[in-house]
């Protein structure tokens, strides 16, 4: 049993192995390495044996080989620091920007280095007994790895020295530029501009003659396709170009401390990187970083917090400035966008106010006129206000550059639907026209239209007319039923009417007396009622008639109808006057009366005869 475990330990020491440190042990290195090689030239598998050798030679090379500095890329130096040309420092910038791909290189070589000499020690630790005259070729390369890791590591850092060396070294030449080849720089940039403007419309004008040629099915395309490839490849490389020119124009920018300048031309620059295609870089866009990361420094980070801060309100601005304008749809062959909207819609705003206050203004300015009546302060007033409406309207509509007179068969159209839809609405706003020139209803007049509404007319719309009932109640009544329907308006031409009070007496009354003492009450009494020299219009009290109770009369009285409008209110006055002169003058007020006859000729009769006469 012993023995069973002792093999079972053994088979489980022998199932991995570690990375063998005397590779890495500088004193004893050496006399390793040649021990190593002993054992390769014994190993029996010769193809094992061979790559092992391989392996073995480029350990040796690795270690003898000396760490090379980065060629090319020596320390930014210039002959005269105070006055330096912008190419040369576009030089070393570029150089910058070759350091800076070559260390990105670097890293991704350091990365895969890294990942094989991971995988090198797992195939070292996972070992197993069968493949145990492998461990000595995966230690070899896990130690090559290593070496190779290291190298890349003290290259790559020599890389990063150099690029920070040299972007300070940079940051501090820009107050030093030359700035006197500004202005032919910025005519050179113009000129470029021209030339990009030309290509673009070039390529778009490409762009339209290839659909037309694919429409047609024409034999050209192919051709048009070249030229156009050709365009594009010209434009990109005037684009490349443009950047160049900005970004050296936001340099001496810089240098003259021109922040609004300088951000200026970075957002142009920014502009036409976007522009070029992403395989045709070449850099551009490092270059566009360094040289805003110099302005970031240049200017001090509060200053360039401003300036973006300015820059991203005014690109804001911008983007909703283009939404404005950004056609939503198309309306008689105008297209229509948001700020036309919003354009039609203040106007309609201004243009209703301006009409409400122009109303309002009327109607309180009449108070003070002394010849004009309500209606004539609403009339006027209604028909300003509808004016300047419509004046807004087709003020509205011409401000947006549509064509009004392209309006007759949207006219048309609108005819008919108001000729099947909108006839009730037409013919209401046609009779509060005729209303208000015809001034057959006028404000403050005394109308009624049936026996349950009559009252006193408060408004006049171009739709509707209000009439306000004895009971306080508004009514809006539609203006066609003023046309088609007979109105009685009280105070038309005379606010003066006649009324009909009438009262009875008991007959063997003298009729003079009863004409005689309610005439003579009625003039000492304080009721409202004409009392002017019109002999036409005096009180007068008349029969009607000899009735089978009572003798019939009728007092005919004319007041004046501002006075009191509710009839029955009137007719109330009178009638109790009447009732207490009569009292006062024992002049007998009748009422019907009945006598029963009942005529019975036998006592115990069942059959009686009950006959009623009315006296």
């Amino acid at each position: 049993m012993k023995s069973i475990l002792y093999l079972i330990f053994i088979l489980l020491f022998l199932q991995g192995a570690e990375v063998d440190k005397r590779f890495f042990a500088n004193d004893t290195k050496k006399i390793f390495l040649e021990e190593v090689r002993q054992k390769i030239n014994e190993n029996p598998n010769k193809d094992l044996a061979l790559l092992e050798t391989a392996l073995l030679a480029k350990l040796e090379q690795a270690n003898t080989a000396i760490d090379s500095a980065i060629t090319g890329y020596e320390k930014i130096t210039y002959e005269n620091n105070t006055s330096i040309d912008i190419l040369a420092v576009d030089q070393s910038i570029n150089k910058v920007i070759a350091a800076k791909k070559e260390h990105a290189e670097l890293k991704n070589k350091t990365i895969q280095i890294d990942s094989k000499l991971a995988y090198t020690k797992t195939q070292i630790e996972n070992i197993t007994s069968d493949k145990k005259e492998e461990l000595l070729s995966y230690q070899l390369q896990y130690t090559l790895y290593q070496i190779l890791l290291n190298k890349e590591k003290r290259r790559a850092a020599l890389f990063d020295t150099y690029i920070t060396q040299s972007i300070d070294q940079l940051q501090n030449t820009i107050p030093h530029l030359n700035t006197n080849p500004y202005q032919s720089m910025v005519k050179e940039f113009d000129a470029v501009k021209t030339i990009i403007k030309d290509l673009e419309e070039r390529k778009v004008g490409l762009t339209t003659e290839i659909e037309q040629e694919i429409l047609l099915g024409g034999e050209n395309t192919d051709k048009l396709s070249l030229i156009k490839e050709e365009v594009l490849t010209n434009l990109n490389t005037y684009y490349h170009k443009a950047l160049k020119m900005t970004l050296h124009l936001s340099l001496l920018e810089m240098t003259l401390d021109k922040q609004e300048s300088f951000y200026k031309l970075l957002k142009t620059s920014y502009y036409y990187l976007e522009r070029i295609d992403t395989k045709r870089l070449d850099g551009a866009d490092e270059y566009y970083q360094l040289v805003k990361q110099f302005g970031k420094k240049h200017f001090g980070v509060a200053s360039t917090v401003i300036s973006a801060s300015k820059e991203s309100f005014t690109d804001s601005l911008s983007y909703i400035w283009n939404l404005l304008f950004k056609p939503l749809f198309t309306f008689n062959e105008k297209a229509i966008s948001s700020a036309d909207i919003f354009k039609i819609f203040v106007i309609f705003i201004s243009g209703f106010l301006i009409g409400s206050f122009y109303r309002g203004r009327i109607l309180k300015w009449s108070e003070n006129w002394e010849n004009a009546t309500p209606m004539t302060a609403r009339l006027t007033a209604n028909i300003g206000y509808y004016f300047i409406i419509f004046i807004t309207v087709i003020f509205a509509l011409s401000s947006i550059g549509l064509d009004l007179s392209s309006f007759s068969m949207f006219a048309s159209a609108l005819a008919i639907g108001i000729g099947f839809g909108l006839q009730t609405v037409v013919s209401n706003m046609v009779a509060g026209i005729i209303m208000m020139f015809e001034r057959s209803i006028r404000i403050g007049d005394f109308i009624e239209i049936n026996d349950v509404l009559r009252g006193t007319v408060t408004d006049m719309r171009i739709r509707s007319t209000v009439v306000k009932t004895f009971d306080n109640i508004d009514v809006v009544v539609p203006n066609s039923s003023f046309i088609q329907n007979n109105v009685v308006n009280l105070t038309l031409d005379d606010k003066t009417r006649r009324l009909h009070i009438p009262f009875g007496v008991a007959y063997g009354t003298d009729v003079e007396t009863v004409q005689q003492v309610v005439l003579d009450e009625l003039k000492q009494s304080e009721l409202n009622y004409y009392k002017g020299k019109d002999k036409d219009k005096e009180p007068l009290v008349r029969m009607t008639g000899m009735g089978a109770s009572s003798v019939d009369y009728e007092l005919l009285v004319w007041v004046e109808w501002g006075n009191k409008r509710k009839p029955a209110a009137l007719a109330s006055d009178f009638l109790i006057l009447i009732y207490k002169t009569l009292y006062k003058y024992n002049i007998v007020i009748p009422f019907p009366q009945l006598d029963l006859h009942v005529k019975d000729d036998l006592v115990n009769n069942t059959d009686s005869v009950v006959t009623f006469d009315k006296v």
